[in-house]
C-alpha cells in the first residue's frame, strides 16, 4: 500500500488483476488484492467527508521484485513467445513501465475530487478489466 500525503490526505492502493481473474496458484495474492480494494472503497465511504480521498492502480506484467526477469523468461517460455512478446501481450502491445505506474499514482493524488477510483495501467489486458 501506497499513501501519497498532500495537502488533503490522499491514500492510493495498488491491486492486481488476479482480484478479477484469479488464478489457483496465486490464490493468497487474489485475496490480499481483493482486501486492499474493498480497504480502498471503505476509505473512501468513510474519510470523503473529511477531504480525504482514497484511489487505487491496478497495474499488471511490471518488471519489479517481483516479477524479475526470470519470472517473465519462465512464462514466455512457457506460453513458446518471447519475453517481449509476453511483457507486450495486451490490446496495444506496450510494455507497461514503472513510470507508467508511478504516473497513475501522481495523478490520482492530485485528484481532488476522485474518490472510491480505480486507474488500470496494463495497456489492455481483457482479463483483468473491471466489469
Amino acid at each position: 500500500m501506497i499513501i501519497n500525503c498532500t495537502r488533503f490526505f490522499s491514500e492510493s492502493i495498488s491491486t492486481s488483476f488476479h482480484l478479477r481473474a484469479p488464478v489457483v496458484v496465486t490464490y493468497s495474492y487474489a485475496t490480499l488484492s481483493a482486501a486492499l480494494m474493498a480497504l480502498m472503497r471503505q476509505y473512501a465511504v468513510e474519510h470523503g467527508a473529511d477531504g480525504i480521498t482514497s484511489n487505487a492502480v491496478n497495474a499488471d506484467r511490471i518488471r519489479t521484485g517481483l516479477m524479475t526477469d526470470q519470472m517473465v523468461e519462465e512464462r514466455s517460455r512457457t506460453r513458446g513467445i518471447s519475453p517481449d512478446a509476453y511483457m507486450r501481450g495486451n490490446l496495444v502491445h506496450r510494455e507497461v513501465a514503472a513510470k507508467d505506474v508511478a504516473d497513475a499514482f501522481v495523478h490520482l493524488a492530485k485528484a481532488r475530487t476522485s474518490t472510491g477510483a480505480v486507474i488500470t495501467v496494463d495497456s489492455g489486458n481483457v482479463a483483468a478489466m473491471m466489469r
